[in-house]
């Protein structure tokens, strides 16, 4: 690790030795994950990719910041996130990860009296 010129910590690492490759890639700053700046990085990544999984987020934050422990940190904003936990909530309801394909579960035998009812109900008129 080294400070630059503007007082920044930054990591150093063997990729320094590709060509064509960014400053900020090249020598990402070093944040720790407690601190307010990385919170509000971290909680902007999270939006940005549209509260997508923790593994998108994160390689996009490590091309720019190296923020130490990044996935825990990254979990608990999804957790605090109210938008991922109505996410999930729903997701929940409906029986897992898609399964229902967006149609919340209904037993089968409440369908098959629904259907002899209305059966019914259109003879007798």
């Amino acid at each position: 690790m080294e400070i630059d010129e503007n007082g920044v910590l930054r990591l150093k690492g063997r990729i320094k030795a590709a060509k064509d490759v960014s400053f900020t890639l090249n020598r990402p700053a070093v944040l720790s994950g407690d601190s307010s700046i990385a919170k509000l990085i971290m909680k902007h990544y999270h939006e940005r990719f549209n509260h997508g999984n923790h593994n998108t987020v994160m390689n996009e934050i490590r091309q720019k910041y190296y923020i130490t422990s990044l996935r825990s940190k990254l979990r608990k904003i999804a957790q605090e996130c109210q938008w991922c936990r109505i996410k999930k909530t729903t997701r929940n309801q409906m029986g897992g990860r898609g399964t229902t394909g967006g149609v919340l579960r209904r037993p089968t035998s409440k369908i098959v009296v629904l259907v002899s009812l209305r059966r019914d109900s259109c003879s007798v008129s």
